[in-house]
C-alpha cells in the first residue's frame, strides 16, 4: 500500500511506509478500518484515509470529547489539580507578568479556562465545537470563549502564551494551523505544546490496539525529534521537551486499557497473551520510568522569529 501525492508537512519527504490497520478502540463509534502510515525519513505517523472536518466530526461522541466527568475529578471549587498547575508554574518561569494573555486552543469543556481564570489569569478559550454551549454555566465564560478563529483576528488580541493540551494531533493541515497562530501571538511569545508520543513503548507492544493512537481523530502521531523540526522550520525555538508535564497521572490506567484491547481483539497465539499478561507489571515498571517510552510528550516553544 502506498499514500499518493502525500507529502511529510514536517521533512516534505513523499514516501511512506505502511504501519498497520487498526480501528476505533477508544469509543468504538465504528468498525470501520483505518490504515497507518510513517514518513520514511522523518517517522511522522500520518492516518488514512483523510477525512475533512464535516465527515470527522461523526467519528467524535456527542458527549464531549473528553471525559464527560471531569468536573468530578478536577474539582474546580478549590482543590488542587497537578497537570494545570504545572502549566501555571511553565507560564511564571517563562514570563513573570500579571498582564500576560494566554489562549487554550481546543478548551473542550473549558477545564483550563475555568481553573485559570481562578487563579487570576487572563485567559480565553477556543473550541471548534459550540456544543460546549450547552454546559452548565457557560453563560458566565462565554465572552471568553471563542467558536471562529476569524473573530480572534478581529479582537486584534495577541497572546503571550498559547496551550495546545492533546490538540496538535487532531489538526488536518499543521502547515496552516502554524500560519495562523503565528499571526496571533505576540513578541517573544511561547507555546506549550502536549501530544502523544508515536515512539511510546503501548504502540511498541500492543501496536494497533494502543489506546492512544485513537482512530481517527489522531490524524498525525509525532516523536520528540519530528516535532521538533517541525516547529523549527517554522520559525520556533525549541525551549524544553519531556514525556508530558503530568507523566504518572495524565493517563495512568491508558496502558491498561491497550492491554485490554489487546487481550480482547488480538488474534494472537493464546501464549503470547499469557506471556504478556506475566510480563505486564514489569512493562508497566518501564513503561513509567524510563525516557520517552511514555504516552505523552511535552514540549515548550517559543516564537524566535516575530511576524
Amino acid at each position: 500500500m502506498k499514500l499518493i501525492n502525500t507529502r511529510c508537512h514536517v521533512c516534505e519527504n513523499i514516501n511512506f511506509n505502511y504501519l498497520f490497520s487498526t480501528r476505533d478502540y477508544r469509543f468504538n463509534l465504528s468498525n470501520n478500518k483505518f490504515d497507518l502510515y510513517s514518513c520514511k525519513n522523518c517517522n511522522l505517523i500520518k492516518s488514512f484515509p483523510e477525512f475533512n472536518d464535516e465527515e470527522i466530526s461523526h467519528y467524535y461522541p456527542k458527549i464531549n470529547y473528553y471525559k464527560n466527568s471531569i468536573e468530578k475529578y478536577l474539582k474546580y471549587s478549590g482543590k488542587y489539580n497537578k497537570k494545570f498547575d504545572n502549566y501555571l508554574k511553565i507560564i511564571r518561569k517563562l514570563k513573570d507578568n500579571k498582564n500576560l494573555k494566554i489562549l487554550d486552543y481546543g478548551c473542550g469543556d473549558m477545564s483550563l479556562v475555568k481553573y485559570f481564570l481562578n487563579k487570576n489569569k487572563n485567559i480565553f478559550g477556543f473550541e471548534v465545537n459550540d456544543s460546549i454551549s450547552k454546559i452548565d454555566g457557560f453563560q458566565k465564560y462565554k465572552e471568553k470563549i471563542f467558536f471562529d478563529f476569524k473573530n480572534i483576528h478581529q479582537s486584534k488580541l495577541k497572546f503571550d502564551i498559547v496551550i495546545l493540551n492533546h490538540v496538535f494531533e487532531h489538526i488536518s493541515d499543521p502547515n496552516i494551523f502554524i500560519k495562523n497562530i503565528k499571526n496571533i501571538m505576540s513578541e517573544e511569545s511561547f507555546i506549550i505544546l502536549e501530544i502523544p508520543n508515536s515512539n511510546c513503548l503501548q504502540i511498541k507492544i500492543f501496536k494497533e490496539y494502543a489506546i492512544h493512537l485513537d482512530q481517527p481523530r489522531h490524524r498525525y502521531l509525532y516523536n520528540r525529534d519530528n516535532i521538533t523540526k517541525f516547529f523549527l522550520r517554522n520559525k520556533f525555538k525549541k525551549i524544553h521537551i519531556n514525556d508530558g508535564f503530568n507523566k504518572f497521572f495524565d493517563y495512568p490506567l491508558s496502558i491498561f486499557k491497550s492491554f485490554k484491547n489487546y487481550i480482547k481483539y488480538s488474534n494472537q497465539n493464546i501464549f503470547y497473551k499469557i506471556l504478556i499478561s506475566i510480563l505486564l507489571p514489569i512493562i508497566f515498571l518501564v513503561y513509567s520510568f524510563k525516557k520517552n517510552s511514555h504516552q505523552s510528550i511535552g514540549a515548550i516553544f517559543s516564537l524566535n522569529n516575530y511576524e
